[in-house]
């Protein structure tokens, strides 16, 4: 599985992470965001091309992160489903928009939990959404 995908979910599931954080995480701050901003990145990994940072309740803890691969660098389905089991179908909310399919990142003992929802074309992700809860 992706390296940066793989840091973020562990970064995640963790008390205390911040925007900034995950944005060094992932590359460097093209746009700062608020508390009802998205933070714009640009990823230091080649295979995503852009990536936002939305935030939660206070503008310094992440909400979601969404990764766009660049294109020619889609994952395929089968490399999620080896590294997160088996997907789950999420229904589409708009017209036009692109199949996705969620799987879930618990880790034993973190006080978070990770939804990763993968948008595909095919067998190709071409994006992911990352989104944190805090587990009860």
């Amino acid at each position: 599985m992706n390296q940066t995908i793989t840091k973020l979910l562990k970064q995640l599931t963790q008390e205390g992470v911040s925007t900034a954080e995950v944005a060094e995480t992932i590359g460097s701050i093209e746009a700062a965001g608020g508390a009802h901003t998205a933070m714009k990145v640009m990823p230091a990994d080649t295979a995503f091309g852009s990536a936002e940072i939305s935030p939660g309740g206070a503008a310094d803890t992440p909400y979601t992160v969404t990764l766009a691969l660049s294109s020619g660098k889609a994952l395929s389905l089968k490399d999620f489903e080896k590294a997160y089991g088996e997907s789950h179908f999420v229904p589409r909310m708009r017209p036009g928009q692109k199949p996705r399919v969620a799987f879930y990142y618990e880790p034993e003992g973190a006080p978070y939990s990770v939804a990763i929802f993968a948008s595909h074309e095919d067998d190709n992700v071409i994006s992911v959404l990352l989104r944190r809860d805090k587990r009860q």
